[in-house]
């Protein structure tokens, strides 16, 4: 038997959101690889899981800290491993 994922049932339900992993990484690739706190910040500020999440800042910095895929230049500045 399978059994498939029901649809929204009104036009306005709020799509599947991103992980804070996977939109730390894209705001990093889209800064050219590396890049600061300060414009990842900027980067995200305006994205749906730092509206409803009022703590969005220190998620990306707890995300820069533990993805295996980024890691620390110099203080505040982070970037994708090559």
């Amino acid at each position: 038997m399978t059994t498939t994922r029901p649809e929204p049932s009104t036009p306005n339900a709020m799509p599947a959101l991103a992980t804070w992993r996977t939109l730390v990484r894209d705001a990093l690739k889209r800064c050219g690889g590396v890049a600061p706190l300060a414009t990842l910040y900027a980067a995200l500020e305006a994205n749906p899981r730092a509206k409803i999440n009022s703590h969005w800042k220190a998620k990306i910095r707890q995300c820069v800290q533990l993805d295996p895929l980024i890691e620390h230049v110099e203080k505040g500045v982070w970037r994708l491993k090559p």
